[in-house]
């Protein structure tokens, strides 16, 4: 999931840097912490719902987070592509996702993502900034740098920089994406409508 891949480069993250320097809220970290701990760790399908302008949505089309189990303090998630089939030609993804949720004393709370598969070796543990969440509804990772950022370097970096986020979820929703433009600036949705198994406004049950 996440999390592009996760959800894009571990959540789906890496892009231009761009200058823009976006002001941090003041935030509840405990709640942003707990809400997106109770999601991963639900058995509810997960779905890549927007990122950030400049990264080819296209690219990722339906990406999907699907529950595996938790051991030894991490989450593990199974990241695959769900698009409906069509002629075109898309990127096809399947691999595990171990996720560590951790906190900060200074900064945002973030995930320590990784890939399990050798399919995919830039997959590396990399660092993810949950720059908000929403109860049981989405929530918002940025790429703590550039190239997705390492362990080594997470509690030296703060996450000042516009950087590209994605948006992770059940249903898109009016208030996560207004949530997202405010904190990583413009984004683009994904099109669910290409997705198999989903449907626009239908209630799903969460774990």
């Amino acid at each position: 999931m996440l999390l592009l891949p996760f959800f894009i480069m571990s959540f789906g993250l890496c892009a231009t840097e761009r200058k823009v320097e976006p002001k941090r809220p003041d935030i509840d970290s405990k709640q942003i912490y707990k809400a997106t701990r109770k999601m991963l760790n639900s058995k509810q399908n997960l779905r890549l719902l927007m990122v950030s302008s400049g990264i080819k949505v296209d690219k990722w089309k339906c990406l999907i987070s699907k529950y595996i189990g938790k051991k030894d303090g991490r989450i593990y998630r199974r990241l695959e592509t769900d698009v409906k089939k069509t002629r075109d030609k898309f990127d096809q993804i399947k691999t595990t996702m171990g996720i560590s949720v951790r906190k900060s004393s200074k900064y945002y709370p973030y995930l320590k993502v990784s890939s399990l598969d050798e399919l995919f070796p830039r997959l590396e543990t990399k660092i993810q900034y949950i720059r908000h969440a929403e109860h049981m509804t989405c929530f918002v990772l940025q790429a703590a740098s550039n190239d997705g950022g390492t362990i080594d370097k997470t509690e030296n970096h703060r996450p000042g920089r516009r950087l590209p986020c994605a948006l992770w979820g059940y249903n898109q929703t009016r208030e996560c994406e207004m949530n997202f433009v405010k904190m990583c600036g413009a984004g683009t949705p994904v099109n669910l409508r290409e997705c198999t198994g989903f449907e626009k406004g239908k209630s799903q049950s969460r774990n």
